[in-house]
């Protein structure tokens, strides 16, 4: 799965030490193991990707589009892979698309390590490995719940969430050193590694047998019907747009923060990143009671705020160990306000149409992380890195003002 809002789960709220328990059923255990593996090969293609990249061409524009290519698959392709995902065999989809993806992984290390690498042949990898990653991403959402009993369900997602922020404290650190070590080819063979477990532990039920013109027809009619008529969806939209459109600017140019601001190599890359995953973690532990003190439009407001804040002090700081506190502190704010719209979006439709509001909700984060991602490699082209990250941080807290009064659909 290879996208931090796409996670099921990534960015649910964790739950009591007893989520640990539910790894005592096997076939979750399995399922939590091979995706843990699999998130870790996620965050090692990042960095590779994003540091190869800035030695490919310093435009700005062009750096930041490895983001683009990496969102808007999933932008095109959430609504037909989940219509996909409720008609075909699971298993058979999510072994088969990771199938695909070693092989596509594998051939980019190849080319990589050759020295063949360009700009279009990176972007056109990782657009395809995007959309490839997008057609199963659905499948995965359903699948939980099939492996694990209704009473383990929600520590299950949770524990998806905390195995999610782990590999992003341990990922990118060890990839950036990898990197920086041996280039971004051996990054992205590990990644290509990283998706054997999945299909090694997916068991297909049944063969390939392809939904009908009128089975997607009804799929695209329902969702519709539930953008059109959900007031609880618009609503979660509406505050999901707001964020995303700012924190799309952290994945897109980190990377060229890292190299221009700092001057850093692979290696700060992966600490900047691990940090941001480090808050997400500790947050994780005391969701629950910030949540309750606070309230549900509270939190969204003040973890929009912190993380603007936190991304005006790392676009402005000259000294790297401010920027580190700085995006541990944004950590807080990332997991505050996607726990609490993931969540929320779940209570925003009725459950027969869960899979369809999930899917518009899929959507519309990467769709503007996508554009918005693009938006700010103009910025950073015109004015500078450092610009992009303070006008992006501005914006984060304007927008999370504008929309503070948008109530959440929620419910216990």
């Amino acid at each position: 799965m290879a996208t931090p809002e796409g996670k099921v789960g990534a960015s649910a709220p964790a739950v009591s030490g007893s989520a640990w328990a539910v790894l005592r059923e096997r076939p979750f255990r399995a399922l939590w193991l091979a995706d843990f593996i699999n998130n870790l090969g996620f965050f090692a293609q990042a960095v590779g990707a994003g540091w190869l990249m800035t030695s490919l061409t310093s435009d700005a524009h062009v750096i930041a589009l490895v983001q683009t290519a990496t969102s808007l698959p999933l932008f095109v392709l959430a609504i037909p892979a989940g219509i996909l995902a409720d008609l075909v065999d699971r298993r058979r989809l999510i072994r088969d698309a990771n199938i695909l993806l070693t092989l596509v992984a594998a051939a980019l290390a190849a080319l990589t390590f050759a020295g063949h690498a360009s700009v279009f042949a990176l972007l056109a990898f990782t657009f395809v490995l995007g959309a490839i990653d997008a057609l199963q991403e659905p499948a995965w959402g359903a699948l939980i719940p099939e492996v694990v009993s209704a009473r383990a369900l929600p520590s299950a997602i949770a524990l998806n969430g905390i195995g999610f922020n782990l590999t992003r404290v341990l990922g990118p650190p060890i990839a950036g050193f990898l990197v920086a070590v041996t280039g971004p080819a051996a990054a992205f063979a590990i990644n290509a590694a990283s998706f054997v477990p999945t299909i090694a532990v997916m068991r297909p039920r049944a063969g390939w047998r392809w939904p009908t013109r009128t089975a997607f027809a009804d799929g695209f009619a329902k969702t519709w019907s539930v953008a059109r008529t959900s007031v609880g969806v618009r609503r979660v939209l509406a505050r999901n747009a707001a964020f995303s459109t700012c924190s799309s600017v952290l994945f897109a140019l980190m990377p060229l923060l890292v190299r221009e601001h700092f001057h850093g190599s692979a290696v700060q890359l992966g600490v900047l990143l691990g940090a941001l995953g480090a808050g997400s973690v500790t947050i994780a532990q005391f969701f629950g009671e910030v949540r309750t003190r606070l309230g549900i439009e509270g939190a969204v407001f003040i973890g929009t705020v912190t993380l603007g804040a936190c991304v005006i002090v790392a676009g402005c700081t000259p000294w790297f160990p401010l920027a580190v506190v700085a995006l541990f502190v944004a950590g807080f704010g990332w997991l505050t306000v996607l726990s609490t719209l993931n969540t929320s979006i779940q209570f925003a439709v009725d459950p027969q149409h869960r899979a369809a509001g999930f899917a518009l909700y899929l959507v519309t984060s990467q769709g503007i992380n996508a554009v918005g991602a693009a938006l700010w490699g103009i910025v950073a082209s015109a004015g500078g890195v450092g610009t992009a990250f303070v006008a992006a941080g501005a914006l984060f807290i304007i927008l999370g003002a504008a929309t503070r009064r948008i109530p959440l659909p929620w419910s216990q």
